[in-house]
């Protein structure tokens, strides 16, 4: 483990899992009603595979474009195993995500909209992460909110339920990023600094739920969030 990551802390906070839900004019899958859907669980046996990352890209944008694919071929045999078909979210800019605008200050990392199925990625942000920390550091954050923001659309596919508990979403999303996290071989930063919120929960919820995914590299570990498990 290098010394960077041994003592990375990231000191602003970091908001993984925008989702946004404002319809447009865009062309636009419908989003799942929260009353008519229930969580499909994935095997208990199933465990993640991925494969490696490529270690060089020409730009920010490639390398989220290399990222989301290593998350996609994940998912594809996950979603076979449970008897269902993987469909690959839409990569796209900010701008032309088709819901609502991203936080106006602060890091907000990532953007998943449920209604167009696009996934938008804060380059900016992974800039500054780049010039703080080195490039080792915040490829591995990068990679993370990439598999986080990945994790909403599994969701959505799988019917997870929109619970009063709004924490349960966000923290199975972190969990479902540890599991392509282990899956791909990343380490989990020791010193990672997660915000407490009211959407996301606090910090050590979303260590516990992103360990906890990395541990064996299990989905159905994650889906455990929505039988109740305490947080």
């Amino acid at each position: 483990m290098s010394e960077s990551l041994r003592y990375f802390l990231i000191g602003a906070a970091v908001v993984f899992g925008v989702i946004g839900l404002k319809a447009s004019s865009a062309p636009s899958a419908p989003a799942p009603s929260a009353a008519a859907t229930q969580l499909e669980p994935f095997p208990a046996t199933a465990v993640a595979s991925a494969p490696a990352l490529p270690q060089f890209a020409g730009s920010s944008s490639s390398r989220v474009q290399q990222q989301v694919a290593s998350v996609d071929a994940m998912w594809e045999p996950l979603f076979t195993a449970a008897g269902d078909r993987y469909e690959k979210p839409n990569l796209v800019p900010a701008g032309q995500d088709g819901c609502d605008a991203p936080p106006a200050a602060g890091l907000w990392a990532g953007l998943y909209c449920p209604r167009t199925r696009n996934i938008v990625i804060d380059l900016d942000s992974h800039a500054q992460r780049f010039a703080r920390t080195g490039g080792f550091v915040a490829d591995v954050v990068l990679g993370y909110i990439v598999a986080h923001e990945v994790g909403h659309h599994v969701q959505m596919l799988r019917g997870a339920p929109m619970t009063s508990d709004g924490p349960r979403h966000e923290l199975h999303a972190d969990c479902l990023a540890g599991v392509w996290g282990t899956a791909a071989g990343l380490p989990l930063p020791p010193m990672w600094k997660y915000a407490s919120d009211a959407a996301h929960g606090t910090s050590g919820q979303r260590m516990r739920w992103l360990s906890r995914g990395h541990l064996h590299g299990r989905p159905a570990d994650c889906d455990a969030i929505f039988a109740g498990e305490p947080l």
